[in-house]
């Protein structure tokens, strides 16, 4: 969502729109109802766990079943996960500042990496706890160069942050 795509990109633009501007004005997400934030997320979410349903069978181990509604529920809320990881301490519910101590949720010491041009890493949004490794054997440069390689556009983290522009309204 950083790194690919505009608001008219098909299906999922207006995240990508969203993502994209959040870099220019980090803070707003903090100023932003929980419906707001998360309605975005919550439609693919849904689709998701409709076609889950649709398609295993009730007889489905239930570890699986439970792996799968903590990826959905962690999916839908990460716009949420994400603001807290934003938000001054004060201001933050205490539950979620020990879950973020603890590193199961996203802190904002953490999370701020990602917002250091040329934002090219520290990707994970819901604990971080994947970023070091990730950032560390180069998975999402791998991937970049792959998209490059199979399409020819590269990732904006390749080139100079756009300073000049501007989320619709």
């Amino acid at each position: 969502m950083d790194n690919y795509g505009d608001g008219s990109t098909p299906g999922l633009g207006p995240q990508i729109a969203a993502f994209q501007g959040h870099h220019q004005r980090p803070w707003t997400i903090t100023e932003r109802e929980f419906a707001n934030n998360c309605h975005t997320t919550f439609k693919p979410a849904a689709l998701a766990s409709a076609a889950w349903l649709v398609a295993v069978p009730a007889s489905a181990p239930p570890a699986a079943s439970a792996f799968f509604a903590t990826l959905i529920a962690c999916a839908a809320l990460s716009q949420q996960f994400h603001a807290w990881a934003h938000g001054k301490p004060s201001t933050v519910p205490g539950p979620v500042r020990k879950l973020q101590a603890a590193g199961l949720l996203v802190s904002a010491k953490a999370h701020g990496a990602h917002h250091r041009a040329p934002f090219e890493g520290n990707y994970c949004i819901v604990s971080g706890a994947w970023n070091g490794l990730l950032d560390r054997v180069g998975f999402f440069r791998g991937l970049e160069k792959a998209v490059h390689a199979l399409t020819g556009v590269e990732p904006r983290c390749w080139n100079e942050p756009d300073y000049g522009w501007v989320e619709e309204e």
